[in-house]
């Protein structure tokens, strides 16, 4: 029986997130620096590992949001028609 769940991986970039509207968590600094308010954040000052076999990979950096999401939707519709 299939899952649920699909494994979706987000796949942006540092300097990509470091462009995004400053919140409560994110401190857009100079030119190529990005400041995380809380130690221990993976990624950041910790190793992150990128995921070895995700289902679908977004590239958030390459694409818009709308591309995104249209990637994402046509994925999980051919998902559901093979379940039919």
């Amino acid at each position: 029986m299939k899952s649920n769940s699909t494994f979706t991986y987000l796949l942006t970039y540092l300097h990509e997130c470091g462009m995004m509207p400053v919140d409560m968590n994110w401190v857009n600094g100079s030119v190529g620096q990005v400041l995380y308010l809380c130690s221990g954040f993976t990624g950041i000052d910790q190793q992150y590992e990128e995921p070895l076999k995700p289902e679908v990979v977004l590239r958030a950096g390459e694409l818009s949001v709308d591309e995104c999401v249209k990637q994402l939707i046509t994925y999980l519709h051919h998902r559901v028609c093979t379940l039919c």
